[in-house]
């Protein structure tokens, strides 16, 4: 019994011997400093109204969009959605629609074939090689693409950037003799002549790094700037160009996100970004059915037991928001579809055979020759021009109709040849 009370007993003599040797007295803080209000430091980089003025036209968005921006959602990218009004809005001025990237709905290659421009901003996980292979074949194409770096973000890039030409350096910049209300907010003042420097005299960035780039440097830091990874003071680049004249590499994300847009000539830079983005010079191949038309399609049929099949078509093509119209003869001033049997392949055959595709007893492509015509299909997409033209032959009206189905599930890039012929089996 005598136990069981000696065991309070000795927790409160431990306690007690503790509480004297470790807080020997009480403590009393040091009094506060009593500075003036006016003697504190104002921020020296002053705020800028820029009323933006989009260079290219504004236009409805949605299926009456100018182009489509696809935006990186897939890697666990580390920004937040309203972190991106400022650049969206202007996107969307210049009647661009946007959408977000999120592996669920389809792969990389198929979303940027409905794209013009792809946004990339801070990745945390790896971009697997077949996403790798649809950008790059994406910029080939003339797609443009904007990578955004930052310093004070975990992300992980060069992965993706390095095959566009761009190395983003695992640093920051700072400036001991200059700078905004830390030494890591530099400015800048050093800008290539360039249309994405239009305007653009003196920036300040709130946290950014230094670009690698096989393509030039657009801005320099200057000539007191510091690299956490060097001691050597010297002019390092934020933004540069990559490999292709459409890849635009930025190292401060912090810069295009209120209140920091509006310092200095930021908002005019987001605003030069935005007209990169929406600048499009694609080239199309027949994947990307039907992005390549631009405008209204004509729809022609050499045979008039074939209308139901041009009917399916114009249904597809407004489906997919192309405004297409049956007609009874060739406007060489307007994107065409032809659509016929092999045996009535004449009006068709100069675009055929711009393609290396000769129709006679057999089929002949530039791969193969002698193939025999029953229960096949032609797809070929000829672009000349403003003006593109798909011609769509079969052996039989129930060929057609199954190359218009494979058409729109998508399904005719299985049969495909090369970049703008498909030759499908339809049995």
């Amino acid at each position: 019994m005598w136990k069981l009370l000696v065991l309070p007993v000795f927790l409160v003599a431990f306690l007690l011997a503790a509480l004297l040797v470790f807080y020997r007295g009480s403590y009393t803080p040091p009094p506060l400093p009593d500075i003036a209000f006016q003697e504190i430091d104002s921020v020296p980089a002053i705020s800028v109204d820029y009323p933006d003025e989009p260079v290219l036209a504004s236009s409805p968005v949605g299926d009456d969009a100018r182009g489509h921006l696809l935006i990186d959602a897939a890697h666990r990218n580390n920004f937040g959605l309203s972190e991106l009004n400022v650049l969206l809005s202007r996107v969307s001025a210049r009647g661009y629609s946007s959408a977000f990237y999120d592996a669920e709905e389809g792969s990389l290659a198929e979303e940027l074939s409905q794209a013009d421009a792809l946004l990339v901003i801070l990745p945390v996980t790896w971009f697997a090689p077949d996403e790798i292979a649809a950008v790059v074949d994406f910029v080939e194409t003339g797609g443009k693409v904007l990578l955004v770096g930052d310093p004070g973000r975990f992300f992980r890039m060069n992965d993706m950037s390095e095959p566009l030409g761009v190395f983003f350096q695992p640093d920051y910049l700072y400036n001991l003799d200059e700078y905004d209300s830390n030494f890591r907010e530099i400015f800048v003042r050093d800008f290539e002549a360039d249309p994405i420097t239009t305007g653009v005299g003196e920036m300040a960035f709130y946290y950014a790094g230094s670009l690698n780039s096989v393509g030039p440097a657009l801005a320099y830091t200057g000539g007191q700037t510091y690299s956490s990874i060097s001691e050597v003071p010297d002019r390092r680049s934020p933004i540069a160009i990559g490999a292709h004249r459409n890849v635009l590499a930025v190292y401060d994300w912090t810069f295009m996100i209120p209140p920091y847009s509006g310092v200095m000539d930021n908002a005019r830079m987001v605003s030069n970004i935005a007209d990169f983005l929406t600048e499009s010079d694609r080239t199309y191949r027949l994947t990307q059915f039907p992005r390549f038309f631009q405008g209204e399609v004509d729809i022609l049929v050499d045979d008039p037991s074939l209308v139901a099949k041009a009917a399916s078509m114009k249904q597809l093509l407004s489906g997919e928001g192309v405004v297409a119209q049956l007609q009874g003869s060739e406007n060489v001033g307007r994107d065409t579809v032809f659509l016929g049997l092999f045996s009535e392949h004449s009006s068709a055959a100069r675009y055929l055979e711009a393609n290396g595709i000769l129709i006679s007893e057999t089929l002949a492509t530039p791969f193969a020759s002698g193939i025999p015509l029953e229960d096949l299909a032609v797809i070929s997409l000829n672009s000349s021009g403003d003006r593109d033209v798909l011609v769509i032959m079969a052996d039989s009206a129930g060929g057609l109709e199954t190359a218009i189905s494979r058409l729109k599930s998508g399904t005719f890039r299985n049969s495909l040849v090369n970049d703008n012929t498909g030759v499908l089996e339809t049995e």
